[in-house]
């Protein structure tokens, strides 16, 4: 059986969208109303960007850095182990150098430190001689660490675009779009975009325009909407790539094989994102923080290159320890449960959440997956669009040492023996909010599409929807009756290869991702509907195009 509910797209009647074509279709499905609004969102237009002059204590931030700029004294600036805060401190520190300043970047161990900021480093900070922290994508919940700073002399800046439980924080300046007195138009930045604001209303937009494609690779990689100020944001980091990229990015786009004249939002996604996260996953965030801030082209590319065999070695790790999470749920008599917990002291914290996304891709339900300690264990959730994990936690708050997060990911330390307790509570609070059982994930298909239209020109059409991401995905697509032909594993037996034929004939080649578990399913359909978005494929020299399966199901079911 399908393993999404599918949303079929409906023949849209607006006329006004009628000369935009196949796109018109697509927005339409999306719920565009009109050819203005269809331009709008189509525009890469940076005027759209709101002035930095609304966000919540942007002048009194401007104001305490410039004044320790004018004395010449140290500023730390504190960020996050993942690639949000890796870019952010990275476009702090540049952009504090290039004014003249004197920048000592600070992040956190993963394994060693833990999320936010720490009491160990703010004191490292201080015998460093720094008069400011600023802290960024990290900060609104460290109210202690920053009461710390505070009394050990250390001024503080917080930028930040994590939930705002509460903006009266101990800090000088606290800058935030998710503040709930904020005036500014937009809340959905990744805190490289709030950092980046700080510095255009620091040093204006000709001192600040150089560092969007360090803006657009942390705008992707942590997931936040590609719509509005983000998407403006996005296209222009990609437009100026091949000019501000900087040796390190270029090194690691050359490792990963990513050529930058042809740059995509989905690369910094799938290609570059990772390889940055890989360092504070498995071994240091300072590794990708140097890679960015290097101006030397030979230390650049020795860094990529250990970023790219980190890259590897997390996912050897990876697939591991799914592996074996997916023997825990099907054999701890927990399968059933609306809700799993799954929890291992074999597992690496950096690679927690990323085994929860692949359960939840897998099962179709919030996971939480924890590295088991003693006598604390820690992890991190991924969960489904009808429960808001976040919200979840708070209701059981009282089993927690800890926790954060948003409303699909969040982060949790709790005593290791009251995971028992923590399984039967978040399963209550699932049942009560959303029923006994998950409901199967809804699939949504922007357009149906006939076999003869598919053609590398269409693709080439369909990049006026780029940046495409979270909040404005790639188009999916409704392909029916389409004959099986040649279906079979791939070498490592986790995907699907296969041909597809039209009832007039019509060739395709397919490939199904991580489906090599249903073969037998797609030899039993013989005649199916697909689900596909259109991927450019070249081998040897021949460019075509290739169906990426997203699912499958029997012809007229």
């Amino acid at each position: 059986m399908p393993r999404y509910r599918w949303i079929e797209p409906v023949k849209p009647e607006n006329a006004d969208l009628h000369s935009l074509g196949l796109i018109g279709e697509i927005l339409a499905t999306r719920g565009v109303s009109s050819h203005q609004e269809a331009l709008e969102l189509l525009s890469h237009d940076v005027s759209g960007i709101p002035s930095p002059e609304t966000l919540p204590d942007i002048e009194q931030a401007t104001t305490l850095i410039q004044s320790v700029l004018n004395n010449g004294e140290r500023i730390a600036v504190y960020g996050d182990y993942d690639v949000d805060g890796v870019t952010s401190t990275a476009l702090l520190v540049q952009s504090l150098r290039d004014l003249g300043g004197d920048a000592r970047p600070y992040l956190p161990h993963r394994e060693r430190d833990g999320y936010g900021l720490n009491t160990g480093a703010i004191d490292q900070a201080v015998r460093d001689g720094c008069r400011l922290l600023i802290a960024v994508d990290c900060g609104t919940s460290d109210v202690a660490e920053l009461e710390h700073a505070r009394k050990a002399g250390l001024e503080s800046i917080v930028v930040d675009h994590h939930h705002v439980w509460s903006a009266d924080i101990p800090c000088g300046a606290f800058v935030s779009p998710r503040r709930p007195d904020s005036a500014h138009s937009f809340s959905e930045y990744a805190a490289v975009g709030v950092a980046w604001q700080l510095m255009r209303n620091l040093a204006g937009d000709r001192g600040s325009e150089r560092f969007l494609p360090l803006v657009a690779l942390g705008t992707v990689a942590d997931v936040v909407p590609l719509v509005g100020p983000n998407r403006a944001i996005v296209q222009r980091g990609i437009d100026l790539f091949t000019r501000y990229a900087g040796p390190g990015l270029y090194a690691l786009a050359e490792v990963a094989g990513v050529k930058p004249d042809s740059l995509r939002s989905h690369h910094f996604g799938f290609f570059l994102g990772p390889r940055i996260n890989a360092a504070g996953r498995i071994d240091d965030p300072w590794i990708a923080l140097e890679l960015l801030l290097t101006d030397s082209p030979g230390r650049a590319d020795e860094l990529a290159h250990r970023l790219n065999d980190l890259n590897r070695e997390r996912q050897d790790l990876l697939d591991e320890y799914v592996t074996a999470a997916r023997i825990f749920v099907e054999s701890d008599g927990s399968r059933d449960n609306p809700v799993l917990v799954v929890h291992s002291p074999e597992w690496r914290i950096g690679l927690v959440g990323l085994i929860a996304s692949r359960l939840t891709e897998a099962y179709g339900r919030p996971v939480f997956a924890l590295e088991q300690g003693v006598p604390l264990s820690r992890g991190s959730a991924r969960s489904i669009d009808e429960f808001n994990v976040v919200s979840a936690l708070d209701r059981c708050s009282d089993v927690l040492e800890k926790f954060g997060g948003h409303s699909k990911a969040a982060g949790l330390t709790i005593e290791t023996n009251r995971i028992g307790e923590f399984t039967e509570r978040i399963n209550q609070v699932f049942q009560q909010d959303v029923g006994p059982e998950p409901p199967l994930p809804t699939l949504s298909l922007d357009a149906e599409l006939r076999p003869e239209f598919v053609s590398l020109d269409l693709i080439d059409d369909l990049e006026h929807l780029e940046p495409c991401g979270h909040g404005n995905p790639a188009p999916r697509f409704l392909m029916r009756d389409l004959e099986i032909v040649d279906a079979r594993r791939s070498r490592d037996q986790a995907h699907l290869l296969f041909n597809v034929r039209s009832s007039n004939g019509v060739p395709l080649r397919a490939v199904g991702f991580n489906a090599g578990d249903r073969l037998v399913e797609l030899h039993d359909a013989q005649i199916a509907d697909l689900a596909v978005s259109l991927r450019k494929n070249t081998w040897k020299g021949r460019t075509s195009v290739t169906l990426e399966v997203v699912d499958f199901r029997p012809a007229g079911s």
